[in-house]
């Protein structure tokens, strides 16, 4: 009756709080873990957002050019510019204003294609990340 052990019945007791301790944590590990990988990524929302702007621009554009590594979109009264301003990309209207598209980028480049463009982007990680964009119609690409 004075032994000074442990029974069965406090180590299974003991055991059933650590499974319980364990179980709530295990859910916070996992966010914890997998928030930290997700900031090594450009957005993924962020991307497919850049992606569809340029697209909706290069439908509504009459020409492209590429030009210091430059895009123009070229539209009926309009120059839409996208180039690399710091970290971020900016779109520009008739050579005004500041609207962010793209951020925390290394490096952009754009490549002229048949009737397209390609984009290609590498976040401050080194994720490269590219997308081709086609226009609709015919529309002429230089560089």
């Amino acid at each position: 009756m004075k032994s000074k052990g442990f029974t069965l019945i406090e180590t299974l007791v003991s055991m059933a709080c650590l499974v319980v301790v364990l179980t709530l944590i295990t859910p916070f590990l996992k966010i914890i873990f997998l928030e930290s990988s997700l900031k090594h990524q450009v957005n993924r929302m962020e991307w497919e957002i850049f992606l569809q702007q340029a697209k909706m621009e290069i439908r509504e554009s009459t020409s492209v050019t590429i030009a210091n590594n430059k895009l123009y979109f070229y539209q009926q009264n309009q120059v839409i510019s996208y180039e690399k301003y710091g970290d971020k990309i900016r779109r520009r209207v008739n050579g005004s204003g500041h609207e962010i598209i793209l951020q925390e980028i290394n490096s952009v480049t754009f490549h002229p294609l048949q009737n397209g463009i390609e984009i290609r982007v590498v976040d401050i990680y080194d994720i490269t990340k590219s997308a081709k964009v086609y226009a609709i119609a015919t529309v002429g690409v230089t560089s």
